[in-house]
């Protein structure tokens, strides 16, 4: 130990430790002195001390240290003396543990505090992503896209396209059909029109596959379909207020590509339409439209006219029959008038029908029924001439009508 940091008072309260210049320990020396080298000697010390210095190493060893961990130090004790470098190191430990002193911190070198700033710290280190950290977050990244991308949704590629196609190829539609409606007194909304459009996509998709109807172009379907359909509006009307009921049944005969069965039913909601047709085909398209049009009090029916005329089912249970063109006027009345209550009308849509009428006198008068209109006019639009035949029924159709299918169009009631 340095002479210099020794105090004079302290030299003579020393422990009964001494160093010799070779290193050696001398236990048991009572009073001690420095000389000018530095080193500390000592004079021999009484049993009593030696004891006593004895009893209190083994006090010390004896303070929680294991087993195997003291008798290394002990063994060390009694065969080497303790030096110098032992106690400086038993001291060092003394000022770490001791709460007071503060231990001087060695400023970092400049190379040292760059490679310390080049690693992150624990705050600042980055947060591993999924992919590396399945702890952090369980879930593969792939599970992750197929929760958190919607399910390719019901708007399916089927009815988008169509919209695309009605905001461009159907636009010309809207006009002629707000035009045409309005000559013939019957206003549409914009979803109706919205419904006539999609008809009309449908209709051109559909006549594809199969022969729906030779007139494809917007105008043509506009007006030779769509507003045609709708000149019966009026008389529906005018049927609805004089039953002073909230609505009527209607059966479309030989509907073909539901004209004017469907364009009734978009214009006049209380309408309860039933589509009659012979070709399996042609109700399956009928099906598709009225699913996307997505109307509700219409339905379908596949067989042929002369057949359901007699079902019980049908037969005298509908306040309207109505067909459009699909034969000459005797063998209609046959085909439509079974359908009617008594007290109800069947409303048979032909072109120029003057001489039509004259020859369906007999016809209507032996199924129960009777002229009670006819009006023409100009199609809206176009040149073409239009009639409506009101034809009421005013008794029960006798039983052997309709006669069996292909006799009304080979003998025919004229």
């Amino acid at each position: 130990m340095d002479e210099k940091r020794i105090s004079p008072d302290r030299k003579k309260k020393l422990p009964l430790v001494g160093t010799t210049n070779d290193g050696t320990v001398n236990v048991g020396t009572t009073n001690t002195g420095s000389v000018g080298d530095g080193t500390v000697n000592s004079e021999t010390a009484d049993t009593s001390a030696g004891k006593s210095l004895l009893i209190r190493a083994l006090e010390v060893k004896g303070n929680g240290t294991s087993s195997r961990k003291a008798a290394a130090p002990a063994k060390k004790t009694a065969t080497t003396p303790k030096t110098n470098s032992a106690k400086k190191t038993a001291s060092s430990k003394k000022t770490t543990s001791s709460p007071k002193k503060k231990t001087p911190v060695k400023a970092p070198s400049k190379t040292t505090a760059k490679a310390k700033s080049a690693q992150p710290s624990a705050a600042q280190a980055p947060i591993e992503s999924p992919k590396t950290n399945p702890i952090m977050n369980p879930i593969s990244e792939p599970a992750v896209a197929s929760v958190s991308e919607p399910a390719l949704s019901p708007v399916s590629v089927p009815v988008s396209a169509p919209e695309e196609v009605l905001s461009t190829d159907l636009s010309a539609l809207d006009p002629i059909l707000e035009s045409g409606a309005g000559e013939i007194s019957v206003p549409l909304s914009a979803e109706d029109i919205r419904a006539f459009s999609k008809y009309a996509r449908l209709l051109k998709e559909w006549n594809e596959k199969m022969n729906l109807t030779n007139i494809t172009d917007d105008k043509g379907i506009a007006l030779r379909h769509f507003i045609d359909s709708l000149t019966l509006v009026s008389f529906l009307e005018a049927e609805l207020k004089k039953s002073k009921r909230k609505s009527l049944s209607l059966i479309d005969v030989g509907t073909g590509a539901g004209f004017p069965g469907i364009p009734l039913k978009v214009a006049l909601p209380w309408l309860n339409v039933t589509l009659l047709d012979s070709l399996r085909k042609r109700v399956g398209f009928l099906d598709a439209v009225c699913t996307e049009l997505e109307l509700s009090g219409i339905g379908t029916v596949h067989s042929r006219a002369e057949d359901a005329g007699r079902s019980k089912q049908f037969r005298e249970k509908f306040d309207v029959a109505t067909a459009r063109a699909v034969a000459p006027l005797p063998i209609l009345c046959e085909y439509c008038l079974p359908f009617v209550k008594v007290g109800g009308i069947f409303l048979a849509m032909k072109g120029n029908a003057d001489r039509e009428a004259e020859e369906a006198t007999k016809a209507v008068v032996t199924l129960g029924g009777t002229i009670e209109d006819l009006r023409h006019f100009t199609l809206p639009g176009t040149d073409m001439n239009r009639s409506i035949i009101v034809i009421r029924k005013v008794r029960a159709t006798p039983p052997k009508y309709p006669r069996q299918a292909g006799k009304p169009e080979k003998e025919p009631i004229v």
